[in-house]
């Protein structure tokens, strides 16, 4: 049995959202749209520093000091890399760009590093252009392992 995880393409940050008007399908799940007012992204509860320290803790996580960083791993079955971006603001965490796959301990764990409440942090999913809470993401998780 091989895992696979969903491919993310997408900026994460902290916003006081509301609820959009429907839903996307992305990765076979229908996740809620929220608006999110461009003017109302805040900034996260840890800075740029602690973020790349935290990061750069990892075993096979390679961060730059420009905010860049590669993350790389393997289970049992698969291999996967987070290409990510940090991006910041009066030296607190604005936002994180990222790119690629991972097992959903490691999506957790990236959550957890900005030190905000999950339920103010959204991701802006590049390929849908929406926002959407999130903590709905380990659907496309769910989603993946219900294919093998």
């Amino acid at each position: 049995m091989s895992e696979s995880f969903p491919q993310l393409d997408l900026h994460l940050c902290l916003a006081d959202a509301t609820l959009g008007q429907g839903q996307l399908m992305t990765g076979g799940q229908a996740l809620q749209i929220v608006h999110v007012d461009s003017a109302q992204i805040g900034l996260m509860n840890t800075t740029f520093e602690a973020m790349g320290q935290r990061l750069a803790g990892n075993a096979r996580c390679f961060f730059e000091l420009d905010g860049s960083f590669v993350w790389t791993g393997e289970t049992a079955d698969n291999t996967w890399q987070i290409d990510g971006m940090l991006y910041d603001h009066s030296s607190r965490l604005q936002r994180l760009e990222l790119r690629g796959c991972c097992p959903l301990h490691i999506w957790y764990q990236l959550i957890s590093y900005t030190d905000s409440p999950i339920e103010r942090l959204v991701c802006y999913l590049q390929s849908c252009r929406q926002f959407v809470p999130a903590g709905s993401l380990s659907l496309l998780w769910k989603a993946s392992d219900e294919r093998l």
